[in-house]
Formats: C-alpha cells, sequence, structure tokens
C-alpha cells in the first residue's frame, strides 16, 4: 500500500494532505485553533470543523447527507434521504457519554455517544496515516 504525507506552511497555516494508493485523501488544516479533516473515499466525503466550541460533521454519500453542527450545548442533526429532510434538535451536556449510551439502550435519541463516536473513529483514522 502506497503512502505519501505532505506538509506545507502557508501564512502561519500548517496543511497536511496524506493519501493512500485506494483513493482516499485526507486534508488537516490547523490554524488559530481551527482543525478541519476531508476524507474523501468510494464516494464518501466527511468533513470536520471545529472551532470555538463549534463541531460540524459532513457526510455525504449513497444520497445521504447528514449535518451535526453543536455549539453552545445544541446539537442538531439533518438528514436528507429520497427527498426527506429531518431535523432534530438535541441538547447535550458535557460529561454525558455515559448517560447517553443508556438511553440509547433505551432508544432515546442522544447525539453526544454519537458525536464521540464519530470522534474516535477519525482519531483512529487519523493515527494510521
Amino acid at each position: 500500500m502506497d503512502r505519501e504525507v505532505t506538509v506545507s506552511f502557508i501564512y502561519g497555516v500548517a496543511y497536511l494532505i496524506g493519501t493512500v494508493s485506494f483513493g482516499i485523501t485526507r486534508l488537516i488544516c490547523a490554524s488559530f485553533g481551527i482543525t478541519r479533516l476531508i476524507c474523501t473515499s468510494f464516494g464518501i466525503t466527511r468533513l470536520i470543523c471545529v472551532s470555538f466550541g463549534i463541531t460540524r460533521l459532513l457526510c455525504v454519500s449513497f444520497g445521504i447527507t447528514r449535518l451535526i453542527c453543536a455549539s453552545f450545548e445544541i446539537t442538531r442533526l439533518i438528514c436528507a434521504f429520497d427527498g426527506i429532510t429531518r431535523l432534530i434538535d438535541v441538547r447535550v451536556r458535557r460529561g454525558a457519554d455515559r448517560q447517553g449510551a443508556r438511553r440509547m439502550r433505551e432508544g432515546h435519541m442522544d447525539a453526544s455517544g454519537f458525536l464521540y463516536a464519530f470522534a474516535d473513529h477519525y482519531i483512529l483514522e487519523l493515527s494510521g496515516m
């Protein structure tokens, strides 16, 4: 498996581009406390932007678009699929990951565990570069 990592500094901004032979491209931009991750593979595009306590995740795959925006303890999830658009507002509290797991087992929606799961997933992807 061919791997290539490029780091460039432009105007005090650090760009890290990693490419893997399976058509996967990752771009990380860290500047002024802003971190962005773009991963494109098999028609899947993911973007994580963390800045000033705001977290956004955009996932486009097979006609499915999801947007998660967590800011000021509010989490919004937009899912558009087959002409259906859903908007869910969920309050998120700090340290609610264990309670969130219990509520998910009970059948309630808790976006905090969802966000933590995605964060763990991307950390594992980055460590493999």
